[in-house]
């Protein structure tokens, strides 16, 4: 608390009751059903589940799990032959963050690097989830909201029907 008002981001969780003085952790709004491919497979398939599931970004596993990349919409803006490797339309420059991670580290991550997606892996480096630039949006829109929406003792909040009277002006 700093001047009487609560800073956005330590808001107690209504899933997790986590206690509202920890910032708030990439594990709140991961995705944690997650798309992967390997590198062995090809770019056709892909791009289907992608669209069908209305999926932004998959991550690129080698075949011993590890993550070495992550194809993007954005990788598939262009077309490809359906054959092609997904090594070939890939970025190699994906970047991680733990699900204890806090969300504005992992903002800060996003804009440094300029990408809509980070992998969430656990201890072991295995894919725990993914977290995109929307999933932030979403949780800053919702913080926000209720901030905004909080009960100010003293405040009379207007009723459909109300008449409201701004500084003399009847609205």
């Amino acid at each position: 608390m700093t001047g009487g008002r609560q800073r956005l981001w330590t808001l107690p969780h209504p899933a997790t009751g986590r206690d509202s003085r920890k910032m708030r952790q990439i594990a709140d709004v991961m995705t944690s059903e997650v798309q992967t491919v390997t590198t062995n497979e090809v770019v056709g398939p892909v791009r289907d589940v992608m669209l069908d599931g209305r999926i932004h970004a998959v991550p690129v596993l080698d075949l011993t799990g590890a993550v070495v990349g992550i194809i993007t919409s954005s990788d598939l803006v262009e077309e490809h032959a359906p054959q092609l490797g997904v090594t070939s339309v890939m970025s190699d420059r994906v970047r991680t963050v733990g699900p204890d991670d806090s969300l504005v580290d992992a903002a800060r991550t996003m804009l440094d690097a300029r990408i809509h997606h980070l992998v969430v892996v656990g201890d072991r480096a295995e894919v725990t989830g993914i977290v995109s630039s929307f999933d932030l949006l979403r949780e800053l829109a919702g913080e926000v909201e209720k901030h905004e929406s909080a009960t100010i003792p003293g405040r009379h909040h207007a009723q459909p029907g109300d008449t409201i009277v701004i500084r003399g002006h009847e609205v």
